[in-house]
């Protein structure tokens, strides 16, 4: 989808808005699952694992979330660094304080950052009933 704003309309005190308002979380036909098993937990094969590839438009923040119900987790209990496909860079990545989405870290900050790119990772946490 394209978007045409007038320029005239773009002013500093709003130009931050509108760009957050054409970013989104990640959709479910941007997530490829690579791999995917059963782990133990305290009830046996409690969790799933995934590998899975993300092409990512401009997510990784709470305000551009990468959800666990799109990567068909309940929530994410653990995960791995987020590494581009064409391994030109790595990123640290964690689930976020309730599990319900994944944070991608900026590096030295420590502030979350988007990510554009393809990316892999491994997920791991209890699948949803449909997956």
């Amino acid at each position: 989808m394209v978007w045409r704003i007038p320029l005239a309309l773009l002013t500093p005190s709003n130009i931050e808005s509108v760009l957050i308002t054409l970013m989104a979380n990640l959709a479910e036909s941007a997530v490829v699952v690579d791999a995917s098993w059963y782990e133990g937990g305290n009830q046996g094969k409690d969790f799933v694992a995934k590998r899975v590839t993300l092409t990512l438009t401009a997510q990784g923040t709470t305000a551009n979330k990468i959800e666990a119900k799109t990567l068909g987790l309940v929530n994410i209990n653990d995960c791995s660094a987020l590494i581009l496909s064409d391994n030109s860079k790595v990123y640290p990545a964690a689930p976020s304080a309730d599990g319900t989405f994944l944070l991608i870290g900026a590096g030295a900050s420590g502030a979350p950052a988007d990510v554009t790119g393809t990316a892999k990772l491994l997920v791991r946490g209890p699948a949803l009933a449909e997956y």
